[in-house]
């Protein structure tokens, strides 16, 4: 079980807030972590990878105690059996594909030959790093998060949007490497999305960060409903339609969903994500 408990305090665009979280997580799960920008997604891994500090916290990993601010226990990054995958990749630009690969964790070499397998990187291993794709940046960032963790029995894998950035097809086949790397490798895995369709993929469950004034709050979500997610029907324009869910605006085309012919503005409607081929979540 993955425990996080803790109190943090923001600056965000409309002034301070403070983000919340108590939640239990099943270990060997994928939980993806959704909200309005702004609203402290990111800082909720980071805070989970030591990589910013709270002065409430409590973060329990199985057995093992990350952050106690009570008992004054706060174990460094490294000291943490966790890879963590940027938005933009965060690759050294100095060194190439598998120097990057190996820098967390050089050693166990049939473990990096594996992952190089994996995530299709055999023939981009001497490249320099700026002179990749969208797409094979993150591949080998996720391959150098898996690296350095896979010497552990229980590891948490956390990313910050990786997919934001590429297109389509890319974004299929990575979503498809990360549900099988996850359940292979039997991690823990922590995702950020704006991509409604992407989170009900991916998603064993979802967490949905609540804005209220000077308050945002860490709520666990079903997500894998047959029912799907209730919208309103804000407008119809040529063929797309614009639903607000979840005091968002998401946008999608008529023709990918099985759209009743009597849909008009003001409608409620029963939305099952998985019929749809895209679902855009905007801010």
């Amino acid at each position: 079980m993955l425990h996080v408990e803790f109190s943090k305090q923001l600056e965000g665009a409309r002034g301070p807030f403070e983000l919340e979280a108590n939640l239990d997580l099943k270990t060997q799960q994928i939980s993806v972590l959704c909200g309005p920008s702004g609203a402290g997604k990111s800082s909720f891994l980071r805070v989970l990878a030591g990589l910013e500090s709270v002065k409430t916290g409590y973060i329990r990993f199985n057995e093992s105690v990350w952050l106690d601010s009570a008992q004054k226990i706060h174990l460094p990054p490294q000291k943490r059996p966790l890879g963590f995958v940027f938005q933009d990749g965060a690759l050294f630009p100095h060194l190439n594909v598998y120097e990057n690969i190996i820098f967390g964790n050089p050693r166990h070499q049939a473990r990096i030959e594996e992952v190089i397998s994996l995530m299709g990187l055999k023939g981009l291993l001497k490249h320099p790093t700026p002179m990749l794709s969208g797409g094979q940046i993150q591949r080998v960032a996720l391959a150098r998060a898996l690296v350095r963790i896979l010497d552990q029995q229980n590891a948490l894998l956390c990313l910050d949007e990786p997919l934001s950035a590429l297109d389509a097809d890319a974004r299929a086949h990575l979503q498809e490497q990360l549900k099988y790397i996850s359940a292979h490798f039997k991690l823990t895995t922590l995702i950020i999305t704006h991509d409604l369709l992407e989170a009900h993929k991916l998603a064993h469950n979802l967490i949905w960060i609540e804005e209220k004034p000077q308050k945002h709050t860490c709520l666990m979500r079903d997500f894998k409903t047959q029912e799907g997610l209730c919208a309103r029907v804000l407008e119809i324009k040529g063929q797309s339609v614009e639903l607000v869910l979840e005091r968002q605006i998401i946008s999608l085309p008529l023709n990918s969903l099985q759209t009743p012919p009597t849909l008009k503005e003001g409608d409620l409607w029963a939305l099952i994500p998985q019929r749809a081929e895209r679902l855009d979540w905007h801010p």
